[in-house]
């Protein structure tokens, strides 16, 4: 497994994350689940990994079991929603024009 891959990228962040803490709390889980539904994985998907790596911390950390666990969860899906909203792209072309008649006409008196 790469350790650009965002499963080992987020199973390390549980590891670090629950390295501390004896039985995790709401409020950290809750934290975890929410730094893996804005990297793209779902609830279930999030909570399997978490899990996978509460038992490897029993085996002494991330290893070979935990990987080949890892790597039974499917890649994160893609987001297909746009970086902006049709509004605040309507919103930006319309600023960009205006700006652009604003520069052409300071070059007329120029």
């Amino acid at each position: 497994m790469a350790r650009t891959d965002p499963r080992w990228l987020f199973a390390a962040r549980v590891q670090v994350t629950l390295s501390g803490a004896h039985t995790p709390s709401v409020g950290l889980v809750d934290d975890l689940l929410d730094a893996a539904k804005r990297a793209g994985f779902s609830d279930m998907h999030a909570r399997a990994m978490i899990a996978i790596v509460e038992e490897s911390q029993l085996r002494e950390g991330l290893d070979t079991i935990a990987m080949d666990e890892l790597l039974k969860i499917p890649l994160p899906a893609q987001s297909d929603e746009p970086i902006m909203s049709e509004r605040a792209r309507w919103l930006t072309f319309g600023v960009l024009f205006a700006w652009s008649l604003m520069i052409a006409g300071l070059m007329q008196i120029v």
